[in-house]
């Protein structure tokens, strides 16, 4: 049941083309891939996205042919374009869309999927300039948006699209020849009987918009689509298409010959070439020049002399906004602490690069932030096996590094995890061991309970006898045709095995809220609470890194824990229990309450009203009740103090003004009617069943 799409990014790797990351989607048809695809491009373009994409090619090319070729590969070795694919894939807040999808392995090709309605594919071969196409997975052919959308609706039998397809009538230009971008170019032809198509696009027709953006991307030529999926080898394309019909020369001036042989020389010496180098700096673009020369020795695995490897570096990178590092893999760590620790403390640094280096171990990673900025943004650790989650998290606690963005390979691999089940999801329910270094979150949970009473069901409805307040204390758990009356979606969102620096946990929620706001969710309901559940992770995983954050989305990893409990839920998604017990509150730590209704209420004569009210809960011994409750206000200025709290606070009634506050007696109903109904679920006849369904 469906209509089945997938969604392919592929780069060139040596000679061949490989797929880095796959994406099956259930529904995606009609203007849906054309929509999905812009985003997916968007994301990708980001330039916070743009450095570790970089490294997960730098990285793809060190595998070379054996990662493509090996028995048994790594579910997702590119975990941070995945993570680009399933998020940018599936989820626009802006917009109310979500959907729920399954990533595939990294090395997925056509035979392997299942598909009726065409693939998408975007090549990240030079991320700077990214291409696209659509495609038929029998033909393979590359097509346009505006192709593929006309495509679509010609071998669809259905009149409501035939009303709209006048507005944009297709025909080709130039040749027939596919592979050619002038030949894929689709322009608007007028219709004589609707009059001016421009003016209809317009209009009456935002479809041509998308499409029009859409088609300002490169499109992918033919023989990298057969590449890719059929012939593997593109050493003989490479003359047809990228060779120019004249090759220009160039002959570097004898001033740049010069320069390069006077580099070389001061870099050989063994001794200290300070002086050497002073002599030399007064040359225009001296620093430019020093830069590009360091690299070449990397790429050729030259060392400089380790007398002065530092003072070189430094000097090269000291008016860089983000130093990398991470091509100087021919260094000692000791170079490496040494260079980075000097252009920390000069101050002009914001992020730091260090893939790929594993000559550093965590010690010396822990002595370089030492010397971190006040400002320090983010910090890349890919493609570092030595270096631990543990670790990882052990930063949090650093003062300067608690609103750092952190980039680690495995942060981002481990919800990726094929095999999630009920029994794995327990073990990662484990306390860490005391001996690690976890930062205090600021918040640990979400308990969600969401209103299932709507207009086409019969009453009595969860009322008091007010008619507008929620009566909790009678909601019941859904008994498995998820329509009962008096019936509650209940779940608890794990947020304690993650870290977000407040910035990243506002605009999280915000996107989440934005989305639902948007979104009608009269059928997501139906699908069982692991669609909220992945809606949260991706809100999260795409959040903003400060206030006022628009436009562009930065990626960071999937919450483990939230992301593997919605995808044991959906196991069986016409079951619409949570898999994680009800958790006991700690002394110290937040927990959100969230309640969303979509119910016209008695005398409301309106159309349905989505409602969300929000509250913040904490152990209080010396409250009467035991628990200390407070508003979204009271909560910010706990956590953050009143100065960012109240600018959190204006952000926040400006982004969703929408969301109003659950008095404390409510939130304590709604937080008692999830324990008592999420403990129900554990003692019903066919407990067993369900669990054996989460285990597959």
């Amino acid at each position: 049941m469906g209509q089945r799409h997938q969604i392919f990014i592929i780069a060139r790797i040596g000679t061949l083309y490989r797929t880095l990351a796959a994406l099956h989607c259930q529904w995606l048809f009609g203007i849906g891939p054309l929509e999905r695809c812009l985003h997916l491009l968007s994301v990708l373009s980001t330039p916070r996205n743009r450095i570790p994409l970089l490294q997960e090619l730098r990285a793809a090319h060190v595998y070379g042919d054996r990662l493509w070729t090996a028995e048994d590969p790594p579910f997702q070795p590119f975990p941070f374009i995945a993570t680009c694919l399933t998020v940018g894939g599936s989820f626009e807040p802006e917009v109310g869309y979500q959907q729920r999808v399954r990533p595939l392995s990294f090395n997925t090709g056509l035979e392997d999927i299942d598909n009726d309605d065409g693939i998408t594919v975007v090549d990240v071969s030079d991320p700077y300039h990214l291409a696209y196409c659509f495609a038929e997975p029998v033909e393979l052919r590359p097509l346009t948006g505006g192709k593929y959308l006309a495509q679509y609706e010609s071998r669809c039998d259905r009149p409501d699209l035939e009303e709209e397809s006048d507005s944009y009538l297709l025909e080709d230009e130039g040749s027939d020849d596919s592979s050619d971008k002038e030949s894929t170019t689709c322009k608007v032809v007028d219709n004589p009987e609707t009059g001016s198509c421009e003016q209809r696009v317009h209009e009456l027709n935002p479809t041509m918009s998308t499409i029009e953006k859409i088609d300002s991307y490169p499109l992918i030529p033919s023989y990298v689509l057969q590449s890719t999926f059929v012939i593997g080898l593109v050493e003989d394309f490479d003359a047809e298409v990228h060779e120019p019909a004249v090759r220009e020369t160039h002959i570097k001036p004898l001033s740049d010959l010069a320069m390069e042989q006077a580099f070389a020389a001061v870099l050989a010496d063994p001794f200290d070439s300070s002086a050497a180098l002073a002599c030399i700096s007064a040359i225009p673009n001296f620093k430019q020049r020093l830069h590009d020369h360091l690299l070449h020795l990397a790429a050729i695995s030259s060392p400089p002399s380790t007398s002065t490897t530092a003072s070189h570096l430094n000097l090269a990178f000291t008016d860089e906004s983000t130093v990398d590092l991470s091509p100087f893999r021919n260094l000692s760590s000791s170079q490496i602490k040494s260079a980075a620790s000097a252009m920390l403390k000069a101050g002009k640094a914001q992020s730091l690069d260090l893939s790929h280096l594993t000559q550093l171990s965590e010690a010396d990673i822990r002595g370089i932030l030492d010397a971190a900025p006040e400002e320090f943004s983010s910090l890349y650790l890919l493609s570092l096996p030595q270096i631990s989650i543990p670790f990882v998290s052990s930063l949090y606690t650093h003062p300067r590094l608690s609103n750092t963005a952190i980039y680690h390979t495995a942060l981002f691999s481990r919800p990726f995890n094929p095999h999630h089940t009920y029994n794995h999801l327990l073990t990662l329910l484990s306390p860490p061991s005391p001996s690690v270094s976890r930062p205090k979150p600021l918040l640990s949970r979400i308990f969600f309970a969401r209103l299932l009473t709507d207009a086409w069901l019969s009453s009595p409805r969860l009322r008091k006898p007010d008619g507008t307040t929620p009566d909790w204390s009678r909601a019941d758990i859904l008994n498995g045709n998820m329509t009962e009356e008096n019936s509650i979606h209940a779940a608890v969102f794990p947020l304690q095995d993650t870290y977000l620096p407040l910035p990243v946990l506002l605009n999280g929620l915000i996107n989440f809220l934005t989305c639902a706001w948007k979104r009608d969710y009269a059928t997501d309901w139906m699908m069982g609470i692991n669609m909220t559940g992945y809606t949260l992770a991706k809100a999260l995983a795409s959040a903003g890194s400060s206030f006022g954050h628009v436009g562009e989305v930065e990626i960071r990893a999937l919450p483990e824990l939230l992301w593997a409990a919605s995808a044991v839920a959906a196991k069986v998604s016409n079951i619409p229990y949570w898999p994680l017990p009800f958790p006991e509150m700690q002394a110290g730590e937040w927990s959100a309450v969230l309640v969303n209704e979509h119910d016209p209420y008695p005398g409301h004569s309106g159309p349905d009203e989505e409602k969300y009210r929000i509250a913040f809960v904490a152990l209080d011994q010396s409250a009467e009740s035991g628990y200390r409750v407070e508003g979204m206000e009271g909560w910010l200025k706990e956590v953050v103090g009143a100065e960012v709290g109240d600018q959190a606070m204006e952000y926040w009634k400006m982004k969703v003004g929408f969301v109003g506050d659950c008095g404390g007696e409510e939130a304590m109903e709604v937080v008692d009617a999830l324990r008592r109904n999420m403990d129900a679920v554990r003692e019903l006849d066919w407990w067993n069943t369900i669990q054996r369904g989460w285990n597959k």
